[in-house]
């Protein structure tokens, strides 16, 4: 069938400037464009703009790529599930590219991705298939206006 699930965590509400909106944006452009190499550069410019990089040389690191190949992992798929193992590999692969050091959370950031973690976790209870890359191109758009 056809549900909708809304989640509400009145005990954490931050209002993110315009700033903040628009370099998370442009993270999630770029795990969503189709072009591996254009996304892979837009991705990290997006991670640097945001002022979640702090050294430039982790993007080499295994625990650098295996969170974005956790993060990347709904787009590949139309008809990704998203379960509980999918929800503690984004968990531990966002723990461990942190404990190695190349990503930081700033504080306008640390409460987004808190929540962020925390949704995956719920939406991961579900087990359910869905079309990620469509569902989120439906809420910020694709990006194409940004680069005209």
């Amino acid at each position: 069938g056809n549900a909708q699930v809304w989640c509400l965590d009145f005990g954490c509400v931050s209002k993110l400037d315009a700033a903040v909106q628009a370099a998370d944006r442009e993270l999630w452009w770029g795990l969503m464009d189709r072009d591996s190499e254009r996304a892979s550069d837009r991705f990290r410019m997006g991670l640097a703009s945001a002022g979640l990089l702090a050294r430039a040389n982790s993007l080499a690191s295994n625990a650098h790529r295996d969170w974005e190949r956790a993060l990347v992992e709904p787009f590949t798929n139309a008809r990704f599930v998203w379960d509980g193992n999918y929800g503690k590999r984004l968990a531990d692969t966002t723990q461990q590219a942190l404990a190695h050091g190349g990503l930081t959370l700033p504080a306008p950031l640390l409460l987004l991705w808190r929540q962020r973690l925390g949704a995956a976790a719920v939406i991961g209870m579900l087990a359910s298939p869905l079309d990620v890359r469509t569902e989120l191109q439906a809420l910020i758009g694709n990006g194409l206006k940004a680069l005209r």
